[in-house]
């Protein structure tokens, strides 16, 4: 197996996995991602929106996982290189801006 076939298949299965999850059960990815524990209705739709994007790079990924040296894989590339770096800076500007460090429990702290 080729190694883009590799990528291609791993970034399917993660980001497969993190879009439905934010599209679903945003409440717990914003609770696990920012430690929010209680996030707004607004903060939920961005998060349901903001899953829109992983699952159509996991489907894509998928689709293209067989394509060899096509022009559209590496259109695919660039585009999830730009994705992931994208949100690598946001969430460390948002834990650094809030201060706050990703809990993996719920409820109240204390």
């Amino acid at each position: 197996m080729p190694a883009k076939k590799h990528l291609f298949v791993a970034a399917a299965l993660v980001e497969v996995g993190a879009g439905p999850a934010l599209l679903f059960v945003p409440r717990i990815v914003l609770g696990l991602l920012l430690a929010i524990p209680q996030p707004s209705p607004e903060a939920l739709l961005v998060g349901k929106v903001g899953g829109a994007a992983p699952l159509a790079i996991g489907i894509s990924s998928w689709l293209a996982r067989d394509d060899r040296g096509c022009p559209s894989q590496h259109g695919l590339l660039c585009g999830m290189l730009v994705y992931n770096v994208a949100v690598c800076v946001l969430l460390g500007y948002a834990g650094s801006m809030l201060q706050k460090r990703p809990q993996l429990r719920f409820g109240d702290p204390g």
